[in-house]
């Protein structure tokens, strides 16, 4: 099915829901990238501070100093799980696991290969990085002896996975508060989009496109001049005849106030007064013209006003024709009446026998007409005559 087959109903509901859907999915992916990314600096943070804090205590100082880790691991890996975290991991100052919460990996080398901040340069900072456990967000902090001298680095990381497990609620939220939204946005486009198309009648937009094209040429065409206002008095629509006739130009009145374009029109008044006017004289630009003019009535309000006119001329002049018409009109049935009655005599004479009655009266006819001609003929000779007298005097 074509675009254009669609109704505007649902040509409206498909677009504003579509529009609708995109938005929301660019929506619910910037929320879940910021929740996502707030959660990491979150745990980045909380790493941060329990790897600061466990670095700068005696406990962690003494351990690294006289080498009695292997005392302390069921104790921080019990911490580990207080704190919620995947792994404490405390490493001398090579980066040798003395802490790890997996015994087989103890005496190892710290993987991540993010712990030269710390070692070398003795900051706290948060990284990520992958390492024995997997991908994660990591709290360092450089551990110091009395003489400030970097002896080790506490590590506390969260698994990315189980953060990602944290985030996915926030996630399915977003996307249900989008499916209602959506069904929302599809309810209210499709109510708004039946109150628009009433407001234009039911049409299409193709055919107030054809309408349109359609009064454009009819109004073009038409010799009356055409104008219509809205409530505002201001000029919204005007034909070429009405341009001729008040010698005005369409692209300087157009959208104009009428005030502005015809000073002397009193066509707003309608609109008030309901009443429309039947061919009234008004004197406009220098024109007199004969006027009908009607208010514009939609759903029982106005809505402007319309008149349509024509030169007070012209309609003398087509009065003067009709007249003419109507003259010869009666000169052409009495003719044929007084023709008749003469058919009607010679049938009665035929009747009787009288033929030499019937050939005088048609002699007399035909005399008469051929005297008719002759004189017609005559003065069609003497009036062309006067013409060429006239063309040879001025041209000499």
């Amino acid at each position: 099915m074509k675009w254009n087959q669609i109704s505007f109903r649902y040509r409206m509901l498909i677009i504003m829901t579509v529009s609708g859907l995109l938005q929301l999915l660019v929506l619910t992916l910037a929320g879940f990238s910021y929740i996502k990314q707030s959660q990491e600096q979150e745990v980045g943070l909380k790493a941060k501070g329990v790897a600061t804090f466990l670095a700068q205590s005696s406990a962690v100082i003494h351990m690294i100093e006289y080498d009695t880790a292997s005392l302390m691991q069921d104790r921080y890996r019990g911490l580990t799980e207080m704190i919620g975290a995947a792994f404490i991991v405390i490493g001398d100052k090579q980066g040798i696991r003395l802490i790890h919460p997996v015994d087989e990996r103890i005496g190892l080398p710290m993987k991540g290969g993010d712990n030269d901040q710390a070692l070398v340069h003795g900051q706290s900072y948060v990284s990520f990085a992958e390492g024995s456990l997997g991908k994660s967000v990591r709290g360092k902090a450089a551990v110091f002896d009395q003489d400030g001298n970097i002896i080790g680095v506490v590590s506390v990381g969260y698994l990315l996975d189980r953060l990602q497990d944290r985030i996915e609620p926030y996630l399915l939220f977003l996307l249900g508060m989008a499916v209602l939204v959506l069904i929302a946005n599809a309810i209210v486009s499709y109510f708004i989009s039946r109150r628009f198309q009433k407001a234009i009648l039911g049409f299409e937009p193709e055919e107030i496109g054809r309408l349109y094209g359609e009064l454009d040429v009819t109004m073009s065409t038409i010799k009356e001049g055409v104008i219509s206002i809205d409530t505002h008095g201001v000029l919204r629509s005007i034909n070429t005849s009405a341009c001729d006739i008040l010698g005005l130009e369409k692209g300087k009145v157009i959208n104009q106030p009428l005030s502005k374009a015809l000073p002397n029109s009193d066509l707003q008044s309608l609109i008030d007064s309901q009443e429309a006017d039947h061919d009234i004289e008004l004197y406009l630009n220098q024109q007199r013209i004969v006027a009908n003019r009607s208010p514009i009535v939609v759903d029982n309000k106005v809505v402007g006003a319309v008149s349509s006119f024509r030169r007070r001329d012209e309609i003398s002049e087509l009065t003067d024709q009709l007249s003419q018409t109507k003259a010869y009109a009666e000169m052409l049935r009495s003719q044929t009446h007084e023709h008749r009655n003469k058919l009607n005599t010679i049938s009665g004479l035929v009747q009787m026998g009288e033929v030499d009655a019937v050939q005088n009266l048609i002699g007399q006819e035909t005399a008469h007409y051929q005297s008719l001609i002759e004189f017609l003929r005559e003065t069609v000779k003497d009036f062309n005559s006067g013409n060429v007298a006239g063309q040879n005097r001025a041209s000499s």
